[in-house]
């Protein structure tokens, strides 16, 4: 808690790209955050994978999500991460 670290969210399986992510903390878009992705990557079944990461400062009760949105999905799928 209260050092600097990095959320790694992976997404895989995807057709088409692009695939759009961003960052909840506690509910709420993540504003001013420092967030980096790798471009699209192709795999031999034709999907793609990539990878966004966010760099923060954990602080006690805090929840952060990546939240993925694709054309495929029906809704955004969240993925939740807490101390």
């Amino acid at each position: 808690l209260g050092e600097k670290n990095t959320l790694v969210c992976h997404v895989s399986g995807f057709f088409p790209a692009p695939v759009k992510v961003h960052w909840t903390k506690n509910g709420e878009p993540v504003a001013g955050a420092v967030s980096r992705a790798t471009s699209a990557f192709p795999d031999k079944d034709g999907s793609f994978h990539q990878t966004f990461q966010l760099d923060f400062t954990p602080a006690q009760d805090d929840i952060y999500s990546c939240v993925v949105e694709h054309p495929a999905l029906e809704r955004p799928r969240n993925t939740f991460w807490s101390e």
